[in-house]
């Protein structure tokens, strides 16, 4: 999966690296009986000149993340995310016979990520979720300047949508948020850029109704490998031959998975419960 460019953007650098092993794993969890969710996610500071490294694979109901691919790319554009994917899938038709299958993709809010899904068949009708991480993120960035109580306010109404258990009672949430929020002066800027931005644009799949069960409802599993990968590194910023060298050992560092079966029923760890737990009880529930 290489096309060894200049790096400018009429001759762009794309050199992706794989292992069988983990492309066979792939393959297990996209052909299976179960849905498929497809990951995709950027990673900066490894390499000395700047480039990014795109990585892409599947997760499962345990919300275990098997990694399909690395791509070094030199800018992350439509065009360099639509030749990542198109790489990956048609090296698995061209390698194993096979046509991986897509359900569901999740993703940050990338326009060039989002128009490369679009691009490539085997995404194109799949469903795009949003990164619920990523939109908490953005809220607490427009946010800071409030006073705590507007704060909290808000992030508790956002849950409540993201945690609607259908369509109809998410659109009840979100109407009775809306004008609640443009009815205080302060907050009808910020009402505004969440109806536009999180409610009526492309990325208004981040409510867990959409997700099936057990599946990661945010980018975690990808952001763990990234930082596996960046550990592994030891956080430096290397020449691309050493670059690709170091992802080649990584690669070959990774245990392919086996998805779960079909009808895994996914139990939350007590961890995880009491994570739940101290969350709900700083937003005051």
């Amino acid at each position: 999966m290489t096309y060894v460019g200049s790096g400018d953007d009429n001759d762009p650098f794309i050199v992706g690296v794989t292992s069988l092993a983990i492309f066979d794993s792939c393959i297990r969890f996209s052909t299976g009986d179960a849905r498929v969710l497809f990951h995709a996610d950027a990673t900066f500071k490894l390499s000395d000149i700047g480039y990014p490294v795109i990585t892409c694979g599947f997760t499962d109901q345990a919300r275990r993340y098997q990694v399909g691919a690395f791509f070094v790319v030199s800018r992350r554009a439509e065009h360099e995310y639509t030749e990542c994917f198109r790489a990956f899938v048609e090296l698995v038709r061209s390698l194993r016979g096979i046509s991986i299958r897509c359900d569901f993709t999740m993703s940050d809010a990338e326009d060039s990520q989002f128009l490369a899904l679009q691009n490539v068949p085997t995404f194109q009708h799949a469903t795009k979720l949003m990164c619920f991480f990523h939109v908490l993120y953005n809220v607490r960035k427009r946010t800071q300047h409030l006073p705590l109580d507007d704060r909290k306010k808000l992030m508790i109404a956002i849950m409540d949508m993201h945690f609607s258990r259908s369509l109809t009672e998410y659109e009840y949430c979100r109407d009775v948020s809306l004008a609640e929020w443009k009815e205080t002066t302060h907050l009808t800027e910020f009402a505004e850029y969440f109806d536009q931005q999180w409610l009526k644009g492309r990325y208004w799949r981040w409510q867990v109704f959409h997700t099936p069960e057990g599946y990661a409802t945010t980018t975690n599993p990808c952001e763990n490998l990234n930082g596996g990968l960046k550990h592994f590194l030891q956080r430096r910023r290397y020449d691309m031959r050493r670059l690709l060298l170091k992802i080649c050992d990584f690669v070959e560092s990774i245990t392919p998975l086996h998805p779960v079966p079909a009808d895994f029923i996914p139990q939350p760890t007590t961890d995880l419960s009491k994570a739940a737990a101290a969350f709900w009880k700083h937003l005051g529930y």
